[in-house]
């Protein structure tokens, strides 16, 4: 699942498939509408532009003057993009809307948020799916069960020492999930924090998991040759 630019929220039929109630797509969705709600891809962004900018800045201050005085003007922003603008909130106007959405993109499948803002919507999404009358474990459950598809042990979703990844493994990550969030165990251990906080076991919520199941059914499965 993603968080877009724009606040849009995309769910690909592979995350709900991996589900098995709706407590776990409850949490899955609240960690994207935290990312929206805390507003860390627009923060993300305006960081980044503003790292752009000042880059643009210092290597101007480099160049020959002549140099300087000879380079093409920018074009001016197209018309689509100004009117889109016109519908972003706020500061998220100040951003080129097309060059946002590049680079959120980018964001996402490459670069990630890093792992204090992916910790974050973790817990606070786990919150959101706990007051919306879930089960809290949905998205710890969920998590392990990705770690388990992959070839690992269910013993080490609750190890920290698991979840102590070195750099080349970092790099040989091929997954989305595994280049741009935290390893599967660290997360737990952080969702474990929320979990304490509320008192998770005496916390009675739903799973959902009869209805779940009945709409997961009518998926379409696309056969591949």
């Amino acid at each position: 699942a993603f968080a877009a630019p724009g606040g849009y929220i995309l769910v690909t039929i592979g995350a709900i498939k991996m589900a098995r109630n709706e407590a776990e797509l409850a949490a899955i969705l609240g960690h994207e509408v935290a990312h929206v709600g805390k507003e860390h891809m627009l923060k993300t962004l305006q960081k980044m532009d503003e790292d752009e900018k000042a880059k643009k800045k210092d290597d101007k201050r480099h160049l020959d003057p002549t140099i300087a005085v000879r380079q093409r003007p920018l074009p001016e922003e197209n018309k689509f993009a100004s009117t889109l603008a016109k519908y972003m909130v706020g500061s998220a106007a100040s951003l080129n809307v097309l060059k946002a959405a590049k680079q959120g993109m980018n964001l996402i499948l490459e670069k990630g948020l890093g792992a204090e803002l992916e910790f974050e919507a973790d817990q606070e999404g786990v919150k959101y799916a706990i007051n919306s009358g879930y089960h809290p474990a949905g998205l710890v459950s969920y998590l392990c069960r990705i770690k388990v598809a992959r070839g690992g042990k269910k013993k080490d979703c609750f190890s920290e020492v698991a979840g102590n990844e070195t750099s080349k493994e970092k790099e040989k990550a091929k997954t989305v999930l595994e280049k741009t969030h935290p390893a599967i165990p660290k997360r737990i251990n952080n969702i474990k924090i929320v979990l304490d906080e509320v008192d998770a076991s005496n916390v009675v919520g739903a799973l959902g998991k009869r209805r779940f199941l009945h709409y997961q059914s009518r998926l379409v499965s696309k056969k591949t040759k």
